[in-house]
């Protein structure tokens, strides 16, 4: 079932500002050691995707690294506030009200040998996939603790 949320285009950012936005939230990144999950790292890592996002999924963060650079992009539920919701706005190059569908997606499976989970990366987490439907689709990942 579509529901709404805004969307915040950050465009090419600078990965402190990043980091900073992320305060308090869970990332999910893969680099040269494998794939990891928790705080994000205080360098950018050097992977295509990075996403981050809030406990309860209102605020959700995608990431491509571009170089020292990246590409950044949020997804908001409308009523989202707190630590850092104003800066988000801020540095927003593109803010909008899209239709998206969130659905449950599952993660590499443990033969799968392409990205090696670290131990840091836990396996018991519940996926959602969170698909904005535009033109220009993007999709954002996120995962909440198991009941």
């Amino acid at each position: 079932m579509p529901d709404t949320r805004t969307l915040i285009g950050w465009g090419d950012s600078d990965w402190a500002q990043v980091a900073s936005a992320c305060h308090g939230m869970t990332a999910a990144w893969s680099d040269y050691a494998g794939f990891h999950i928790g705080m994000l790292p205080a360098a950018a890592p050097p992977t295509s995707h990075i996403w981050a996002w809030a406990s309860d999924g209102s605020r959700l963060m995608r990431a491509r690294s571009d170089g020292e650079r990246v590409i950044v992009g949020w997804l908001v539920r409308p009523a989202t506030t707190g630590q850092g919701a104003a800066e988000l706005a801020a540095l927003a190059r593109l803010e909008e009200s899209v239709e998206v569908t969130e659905r449950p997606a599952k993660p590499w499976s443990p033969e799968d040998k392409r990205v090696t989970m670290r131990g840091d990366a836990r396996r018991d987490l519940i996926w959602y996939e969170v698909d904005v439907e535009t033109a220009d689709p993007v999709t954002f990942m996120w995962a909440k603790e198991p009941v």
